[in-house]
């Protein structure tokens, strides 16, 4: 006859697994946690979802709240997890946020939609035809850049057409759109007897056009700040001020590879990974627009897809790993994950929003 165990150690054996299972959870779902001291990314809640591999996650906002569609419904979530709303809407969409304000945009058939906080419709645009770009700015207005007419129009918070801006012959690789000084500046890949080359359309918001600034190179990106633009080229930052052909001033930097603006700040990625390939160490760069001057520089150990910045506080991603650093003390933490990171936000509050393709997770770092 064999032997039966003891109901007691089968039940001691029990509780002793669940314990473990509990207290190595982010271990078991792969997470793995280097910090520089005694920092800890905390989860504070999951929210499922299903994304295909491809998705580009333009569907899923990330402000006051956290909107997102799911099955041909938006959703929308409080902070602390309660669900506030839902509609029936396309999967197929691009949700951004400002202040109380949430653009919905089909940019297959460009149907725009505004909606508040509730989830109440406010204003709506049909039949744009296909987007190539829309965006819902600081000011409510929404800036969309139509396919087939390779045009910029821009609509107030109603939806109202406001200004159309006719673009040269090329590809508008981005606009940027200064509200305090009412202009938009356009940068344009353009094609010079088999050359490539970069031109910056700097206009109004009533759509007239007032400077154009060509380039032999090929810029990165162009802003404007007050009375100035911003052309970010491979060497450095070239400043012009309006209505002037030459630069004010120019700050030369190793090898800018990528850049991302955050209010009056730009932060730049520059250098190389190989030092010997005479570009630099690979790092991070603020660029003060205000004061034209670098912020600060951090190194960088790898190279990352994407920056996000709220106040001091940075995330570097690439792929499965998150590093989060301040403008002041360098690296706080690195945390990889067993699958890529999608999107990320950093709230007002200083919580942390990852987005997977199976779930929305809000964190916050533990001291």
């Amino acid at each position: 006859m064999r032997k039966r165990v003891p109901l007691l150690i089968v039940l001691t054996l029990l509780i002793v697994i669940a314990g473990l299972i509990i207290f190595n959870f982010d271990r078991l779902r792969g997470a793995v946690n280097k910090s520089t001291g005694d920092t800890d990314l905390e989860q504070l809640f999951d929210i499922s979802i299903t994304r295909e591999a491809t998705d580009d996650m333009d569907n899923v906002e990330l402000g006051d709240a956290i909107y997102f569609t799911e099955k041909g419904r938006l959703y929308a979530y409080s902070l602390d997890n309660q669900p506030l709303w839902d509609i029936k809407m396309s999967d197929q969409v691009v949700l951004q946020y400002q202040a109380g304000r949430l653009m919905v945009a089909e940019e297959a058939v460009g149907n725009i939609y505004i909606l508040n906080s509730a989830g109440e419709l406010q204003a709506s645009l049909l039949g744009l035809g296909e987007l190539d770009t829309v965006e819902l700015v600081e000011t409510g207005q929404v800036v969309a850049v139509v396919r087939q007419s390779k045009e910029i129009r821009i609509f107030d918070e109603n939806l109202i057409q406001q200004a159309v801006m006719e673009v040269p012959e090329g590809i508008i690789l981005n606009f940027h759109v200064n509200h305090e000084y009412n202009r938009l500046t356009t940068l344009i890949l353009q094609d010079s007897e088999g050359e490539l080359r970069t031109s910056v359309v700097l206009y109004n918001l009533k759509g007239e056009a007032l400077q154009v600034i060509s380039r032999p190179d090929i810029a990165i990106n162009a802003y404007s700040y007050r009375d100035e633009i911003l052309v970010v080229v491979p060497s450095g930052v070239i400043v012009y001020k309006e209505m002037l052909t030459r630069p004010v001033a120019s700050i030369p930097m190793n090898n800018i590879k990528s850049t991302y603006l955050s209010g009056t700040t730009i932060f730049l990625e520059t250098g190389s990974l190989d030092a010997t390939e005479g570009q630099g160490e690979l790092a991070i760069n603020a660029y003060s627009m205000s004061d034209r001057d670098i912020e600060f520089h951090n190194k960088l150990a790898v190279k990352y897809d994407k920056i996000v910045t709220q106040d001091d506080q940075i995330l570097l991603l690439t792929k499965n790993n998150l590093e989060i650093q301040t403008t002041s003390g360098g690296q706080v933490l690195t945390k990889t994950y067993p699958v890529p990171i999608r999107k990320a936000t950093i709230l007002a509050d200083g919580r942390i929003v990852l987005v997977f393709s199976d779930r929305i997770s809000l964190n916050q770092l533990k001291h």
